[in-house]
């Protein structure tokens, strides 16, 4: 539940390019160890950027596709605690596993017996020149560096020679719709795993170093906390989840068609380790795309200058998953995708 690796057994997992740096998570062992080459895949869980953010820090793919996510009968803990925003999904070094991978985990499963499984549609088959693109550099409120925001920049650019029409959008009419949004939401569907975690005597260790450093600003990293402050504001609480669905309503509208949208994966390369107590939002613009049940693609664009990965989140509206691959398997042609680390 915070976004670095740790444990007792094997201690602190560190970033293949820059040890000094953070891997993400909840899924950053198997970011970083994708990320190193030591496995061909691996398999995450997304519920607010835990496969994105690891994937974006440690160089790979990750599609957190809306799809591929059957948790509640799958995952332990269940996940019925935040159902609708858990996706299961692959981390891979190659653009070309990732439809195979989304594919096997988008069933038929023995859970889905009274559901009708969506087929995926073939992302090699899509036009790229009709898919228009929408390129939200940030969301008005939250920061992203001028390096991470050249990149994406330079995707945009792409995807214009390519015949794409691009159109720079921005998604800020609202009060707070992606810090205070996601934040309330998570920290609400959080409830049985803070309550399974009282229970069972266990703690988060970043989560205790998030409430002694933050207090209550760090109720979206801490479940525990965030259970609390919804309690004590529901009105607030509605406020925001009726501002997710006015927002919701908006994306759908936007993103109707063949269209994408291109967005930030973090404000800013993987920090150093600890660094993100002292952001304890930048991992808004991976969870309002949970929030937003929308299918998403982190796609890695290389290294920057240090030798850290760069990268894109590419979204798309409910049920065109194929259009985020399809872009991805673009990208990786013309960014060079995962560069294999040199430490």
């Amino acid at each position: 539940m915070w976004m670095e690796s740790f444990n007792r057994v094997y201690g602190r997992t560190n970033n293949p390019y820059d040890p000094s740096r953070i891997v993400g998570g909840s899924s950053g062992g198997e970011g970083a160890i994708v990320g190193s080459g030591a496995s061909l895949f691996g398999l995450g869980s997304d519920v607010g950027g835990s496969i994105r953010m690891p994937a974006f820090f440690n160089g790979v793919f990750g599609p957190s596709a809306a799809r591929a996510s059957s948790p509640t009968a799958a995952s332990t803990p269940s996940g019925d605690g935040a159902a609708g925003i858990l996706s299961t999904g692959p981390i891979a070094r190659r653009a070309e596993d990732l439809s195979m991978l989304v594919r096997i985990l988008a069933g038929p499963h023995e859970s889905d017996a009274n559901t009708k499984p969506i087929p995926l549609l073939d992302p090699t088959q899509v036009d790229l020149s009709r898919v228009r693109v929408l390129n939200v550099p940030d969301d008005g409120r939250t920061y992203v560096s001028p390096r991470c925001g050249a990149s994406q920049k330079r995707v945009a650019e792409h995807l214009r020679s390519l015949g794409c029409q691009v159109e720079e959008r921005r998604f800020v009419r609202r009060r707070r719709p992606s810090t205070s949004g996601p934040a309330a939401r998570l920290a609400g569907d959080a409830v049985r795993h803070a309550a399974r975690q009282r229970r069972s005597g266990r703690a988060c260790r970043a989560g205790q170093a998030a409430d002694a450093a933050l207090g209550a600003h760090a109720a979206g990293g801490h479940p525990g906390r965030g259970e609390r402050i919804t309690d004590l504001a529901p009105g607030h609480t509605r406020a925001m989840v009726e501002q997710g669905r006015l927002l919701r309503a908006e994306l759908d509208e936007a993103l109707a068609g063949d269209t994408v949208m291109l967005y930030p994966p973090y404000g800013m390369v993987a920090p150093k380790h600890d660094v993100p107590l002292l952001w304890p939002f930048l991992w808004v613009y991976t969870a309002i795309l949970n929030v937003m049940q929308l299918p998403v693609t982190q796609v890695p664009l290389g290294l920057d200058p240090r030798g850290l990965p760069l990268g894109v989140q590419v979204a798309a509206g409910h049920g065109h998953d194929h259009l985020t691959l399809a872009v991805a398997h673009e990208l990786e042609r013309a960014f060079g995708g995962w560069v294999r680390p040199s430490i």
